[in-house]
């Protein structure tokens, strides 16, 4: 079985997954249209393709049909996901027998489960994977609790527990030795746009020199749908980031650069630097790759996102700020993720306290 990329339309592709004998599989190309019918993310598409390609490869080795699979099945299945599976490492560039994580193990199951709600609304299959719950009768109730009390909660009926990571992040001296090894006034611009405001990938390169206002040192941020090289951002929302004046100077130098090589600027900011086109999200990841290998420090463009957020909350910034300037859509989702506490902080913080406390002894 093998995933194919296909073009819907001039500005949207698709994807779908094609069995042994190279036919579309009708389960998985009907919930994909679905997704795509409701403009679910191109990604979060790609996504559940391949998470269902498993499901489908696992049901071929096991000679099982998907609308009549058992608890026992799934539970299998879960089991199949854990063992080693061949992966390519960054550094090495070879191959080597790793282990899905927990995490990774819940997404596919959470992509099972809308597919089966899906199929299931249908009238295609008696399977789901989510039960309905009431909310238990805590002490504790959250802000928005008089709101959704009386709606039952979903959740999956299989899954495993996960721990919770704390975001990887860059440290100011390895900050300014991969910006070192950026050789280009793009490169250099890509890397501190992501790092100073902490935008999503899709958001950077969906950017059009209209949306900088240089002159404000602001960089607007705006939802498109559809884009010729098939970006698109995640939040729908469009919101204003403010920038130092340094970051300004770093654009106006990239598009002096563009000025001097070409007479005509393409409308998005990023491009390639062999052509006019629009930077895509498989040339940035080659980057972020190169660049990893080059300064030997591992580096993605969400790392530099986490280590905005994470930044701004050790210099004292408030919750709600933070999720403003970040987009996300509550500010739970700000809170759960960024505030941690590493070592280091916990030993500094105590190192503080016993000095106001001072020694009885």
């Amino acid at each position: 079985m093998i995933v194919q990329k296909i073009r819907v339309n001039a500005q949207q592709v698709s994807w779908l997954v094609l069995d042994d004998n190279s036919l579309p599989i009708k389960p998985i190309t009907a919930f994909v249209r679905y997704l795509n019918h409701i403009e679910y993310s191109p990604n979060t598409v790609r996504t559940y393709v391949n998470h269902l390609k498993l499901y489908w490869e696992y049901l071929h080795s096991q000679q099982k049909a998907w609308q009549t699979v058992t608890l026992e099945d799934l539970a299998h299945f879960v089991a199949w996901l854990r063992q080693p599976h061949p992966k390519i490492l960054l550094f090495n560039d070879c191959a080597a027998n790793v282990q899905r994580q927990p995490a990774t193990v819940n997404a596919i199951l959470a992509s099972l489960s809308s597919f089966y709600r899906y199929h299931h609304r249908l009238g295609n299959t008696t399977i789901q994977l989510t039960e309905s719950q009431g909310r238990a009768n805590t002490r504790y109730k959250s802000l928005l609790y008089h709101v959704h009390k009386r709606k039952p909660i979903q959740r999956r009926i299989i899954g495993l527990k996960s721990p919770k990571k704390i975001p990887k992040t860059l440290k100011v001296d390895q900050i300014k030795t991969l910006l070192s090894h950026c050789h280009h006034s793009r490169d250099c611009f890509l890397f501190m746009l992501l790092y100073e405001t902490g935008l999503r990938i899709g958001q950077a390169l969906s950017l059009k020199h209209s949306d900088i206002r240089s002159w404000d040192n602001q960089v607007h941020t705006v939802y498109r749908q559809h884009t010729p090289h098939m970006v698109q951002n995640k939040s729908r929302r469009s919101y204003v980031i403010h920038v130092s004046p340094e970051l300004m100077a770093l654009y106006s130098d990239y598009v002096n650069t563009l000025h001097a090589q070409r007479k005509r600027l393409n409308e998005y900011v990023f491009t390639n630097l062999s052509s006019n086109t629009p930077l895509t999200y498989a040339s940035t990841r080659h980057f972020f790759e190169r660049l990893s290998k080059k300064s030997g420090i591992k580096v993605t463009a969400h790392m530099l996102r986490h280590t905005h957020a994470t930044e701004l909350i050790k210099h004292g910034w408030d919750a709600s700020f933070v999720q403003k300037r970040l987009g996300h859509q509550h500010v739970q989702t700000t809170l759960g993720t960024y505030t941690h506490i590493d070592q280091n902080d916990l030993k500094q913080a105590f190192k503080r306290f016993l000095e106001k406390k001072g020694s009885p002894c």
